[in-house]
């Protein structure tokens, strides 16, 4: 089995690569064929470091040369549409990083590539498949139903970040508020701060879910901390997860449950907080194991956010791009 890897810069170099590496050391069919990087030093150095056998800097002749079993697709945002459809003709079973389409023009045309030939794929959503989030994800169903979940709260804060569009960070909450609630976002409304240079400091969301379940996001990518934290309500529990994030203060994590107002256990997630873990506690590693596995075995589960089901999550990522791109300060819209 031929995995080939597109994209060999820092965020790959950090979490994609080691994890590709320590899942290809206790899996012998598996070979990390080639790496394409248009800058062909980057690629040496990927190679070298994480085991890949081949390089190249043009991923057309890569594919033809090599003939893998999966790609996994690590470029910028601004290219991930176009290469990301190639591989969909091909009908080659790809893993693409997010945000699958920066907007829904974008997303479509992954998606048209997509239903041609019906290829198997992944996105990268390495939230999901954070240990934690699976520990925290049994837990709520063993212990909550059959009480419904009325509200979950999503806090994504980040120390002077200067990104001029945060919302592709932000769609990593967006995304995982739909997966634990096991909905999809049908009316969204949006308020932002400014400093005085223009930038966005803070962004609160309000949003409907199917199932009549409110959510609420407070995105701050310029403030005093780092972290990430979900915080789930049903009538008599309540659940906050704190998300061993790269970069952020909460690694490796910590699970809070509560019921009927008192506290019913704490259970802090395993592992230290040093560079050599992150990409296990920050789920790359899951992340990439479920793509060899659906690899390997040809079996594909539109349930693990496939193309078609995180529609409504492109739709209120582009509104929270074009709310922070807009001339006013507040916006109002609906999906």
């Amino acid at each position: 089995m031929k995995i080939v890897t597109i994209g060999a810069g820092a965020h790959a170099a950090l979490t994609h690569g080691p994890a590709l590496a320590a899942i290809a050391a206790r899996e012998p069919d598996l070979e990390l064929a080639a790496v394409c990087d248009i800058r062909r030093g980057r690629a040496e150095q990927f190679s070298r470091q994480f085991g890949f056998r081949r390089v190249y800097t043009d991923y057309e002749e890569m594919l033809d040369l090599e003939q893998p079993s999966g790609v996994t697709l690590l470029v910028s945002e601004a290219m991930t549409a176009e290469i990301g459809s190639a591989i969909l003709r091909r009908n080659i079973p790809l893993l693409l990083e997010k945000p699958p389409g920066r907007n829904i023009r974008e997303h479509n045309l992954l998606l048209q590539a997509y239903r041609l030939r019906r290829t198997p794929h992944l996105v990268a959503f390495n939230r999901r498949y954070m240990p934690l989030v699976t520990q925290a994800r049994r837990l709520w169903q063993q212990l909550v139903p059959p009480e419904k979940l009325q509200s979950i709260r999503c806090d994504f804060y980040r120390h002077n970040r200067h990104d001029p569009d945060f919302s592709t960070t932000a769609i990593h909450g967006i995304d995982l508020v739909a997966f634990l609630a096991d909905a999809s976002y049908t009316e969204s409304r949006i308020q932002l701060q400014r400093n005085q240079a223009g930038e966005c400091t803070t962004l609160s969301l309000w949003c409907e879910m199917s199932g009549n379940i409110c959510t609420q996001f407070l995105f701050c990518p310029q403030s005093g901390c780092s972290f990430e934290r979900i915080h789930m309500v049903s009538e008599h529990y309540a659940m906050t997860l704190e998300l061993p994030a790269l970069g952020t203060s909460d690694i490796p994590g910590r699970i809070v449950l509560y019921h009927k107002g008192r506290l019913l256990r704490e259970i802090p997630m395993a592992g230290a907080a040093g560079e050599d873990e992150s990409f296990l506690l920050g789920g790359f590693y899951h992340e990439n194991l479920a793509f060899v596995e659906m690899v390997r075995r040809g079996q594909f589960n539109p349930a693990n956010a496939d193309l078609e089901r995180v529609v409504s999550t492109v739709r209120v990522t582009e509104m929270v791009s074009r709310a922070i791109f807009a001339p006013v300060a507040a916006v109002q819209v609906g999906s």
